[in-house]
């Protein structure tokens, strides 16, 4: 329900206002406007906010991302996640997406983090598969030893 209720703010969100075609953000009293007659609970969508350290402005494609963790067990499954909630993700928003979520665990090193995300964010707008990621993951955690 929760994962539901994610995709629901955010193509309320994209669909309600044409300037997202470019940004993703939104003033926070916006998104918990979007937020109202989602079926989610107020006490998920307070920790997906905390979780992402959301101010003024949430990136609803973040909170989407953060949304994915409470329902995940790991990084990967979050990931995994992600991909089921938006079908298809380009380079870029895979970067931005992993960065967010990877810097939340501290048993994966930064240096980590900033390399796949730097690998997925140079290939721009091209769309990136499920299995590239978890390749690229794999090979990064065994040549660093973490997760």
């Amino acid at each position: 329900a929760c994962v539901r209720a994610c995709v629901h703010v955010g193509l309320a969100l994209k669909l309600g206002d044409r300037r997202l075609s470019t940004s993703t953000r939104v003033s926070r009293v916006e998104f918990l406007r979007a937020c109202d007659g989602t079926g989610m609970l107020k006490l998920d969508i307070d920790a997906i906010l905390q979780l992402g350290n959301f101010a003024a402005d949430v990136d609803w494609l973040e909170f989407l991302a953060f949304g994915a963790t409470l329902l995940s067990q790991d990084l990967v499954s979050s990931v995994k996640t992600c991909f089921e909630i938006f079908g298809s993700l380009t380079g870029e928003r895979l970067s931005s997406i992993f960065q967010a979520i990877a810097l939340k665990d501290k048993n994966i090193p930064q240096k980590f983090v900033f390399e796949v995300a730097r690998h997925f964010r140079d290939k721009k707008q091209a769309t990136v598969t499920l299995a590239e990621f978890e390749t690229m993951f794999r090979a990064g955690t065994n040549a660093t030893g973490s997760r």
